[in-house]
């Protein structure tokens, strides 16, 4: 049995019995502490002045039962504490806890503690959340107090998902308006992330009315933006925003009939969805491309698996007689 002496505010002191073993094996500091022959391998007490009582006894908790009671007003803490003395199994369940927890209320919170702590895996789950629930996100009060530069980022991004132009252009007016004084200057560069010409007469209207407009110093953008939206020679650019998810959907063969619908075929090619287009309104396509050809015959009827990020097909038919099942998996 050890002991664990620890400080708060230098007032009290308090002492925490635990075993140097169980210590040891959960935490790197610790084993590092124990067995490279410092002076507090050799000490009965070894005092943690820097480490709070509350999350000191969490992870002391967390050492003998394998177990965390998370909830968003300690995880914060309890990670920081956890990562100041390498705890890893308590990071573990707190990784876990932030990327499958998270919410539209609490990602702004977890890119800034990514950001501080420099953790790229646990920042790049959190801001493809907030692509993916772009509209919840630009809702909540944090969103208004989005660096500009962040706010650009995440507008400009292949993966932003949207249904409407019209939720994005609200984004950009809520994040303004909250802080007009210094933000109207920057309408314009943020405007430009809105491909108006995609929007319905009714959107645009709804933009149209947005009090916005009444500062004098936009009275010339709304003008370009008008142009824009009414504009059939808009840049390619805006005439469809493309969502490039990083996961995507693989077509695998199949039974294919003809343009004409005169012949049936069985196809050996692999296409895959390289990103989503929304148009004008609700109209949305899918672009295709080639992604090659299976190694074997032709097949449809099939069974297909993802496992460690690699695709298996198995069985299936080359042709429609009852002796043309494979067996074969590739």
């Amino acid at each position: 049995m050890h002991c664990i002496c620890f400080q708060r505010y230098c007032l009290i002191t308090i002492v925490s019995p635990v075993h140097r073993v169980i210590l040891a094996a959960s935490s790197d500091y610790f084993h590092r502490m124990f067995t490279l022959n410092m002076k507090e391998s050799h000490q009965s007490c070894v005092s943690l002045p820097f480490v709070l009582v509350s999350e000191l006894e969490v992870l002391v908790g967390s050492s003998y039962s394998g177990t965390l009671p998370l909830s968003w007003t300690s995880i914060f803490e309890i990670t920081s504490t956890a990562l100041q003395l390498q705890h890893q199994p308590a990071l573990s369940l707190c990784f876990n806890f932030l990327q499958q927890e998270i919410t539209p209320h609490t990602c702004l919170d977890v890119v800034s503690f990514a950001e501080a702590f420099e953790m790229p895996h646990l920042l790049e789950a959190a801001e493809d959340y907030i692509l993916q629930h772009f509209q919840e996100v630009a809702r909540t009060s944090k969103f208004t107090d989005l660096p500009a530069r962040q706010l650009l980022k995440y507008l400009n991004s292949k993966s932003l998902c949207v249904s409407s132009e019209l939720i994005v252009f609200n984004a950009v007016v809520s994040w303004i308006t909250a802080k007009p004084n210094v933000r109207l200057k920057l309408a314009r560069e943020l405007l430009r992330t809105v491909h108006f010409p995609l929007m319905t007469f009714k959107e645009f209207k709804e933009v149209q009315s947005r009090t916005l407009w009444c500062d004098h110093s936009l009275a010339g953008l709304f003008g370009e933006v008008l142009e824009d939206f009414c504009s059939s020679e808009s840049a390619l650019q805006h005439r469809c925003r493309s969502y490039s998810p990083k996961e995507c959907l693989v077509l695998i063969g199949g039974d294919q009939i003809s343009e004409d619908l005169s012949s049936r075929s069985v196809s050996r090619e692999l296409w895959f969805g390289n990103s989503l287009r929304n148009l004008t309104g609700i109209k949305k396509t899918v672009e295709w491309r080639k992604l090659g050809e299976m190694p074997e015959s032709e097949r449809f009827s099939h069974e297909v698996a993802v496992m460690n990020k690699q695709l298996y097909v198995f069985g299936g038919k080359k042709y429609y007689g009852i002796g043309d099942a494979l067996n074969s998996v590739f």
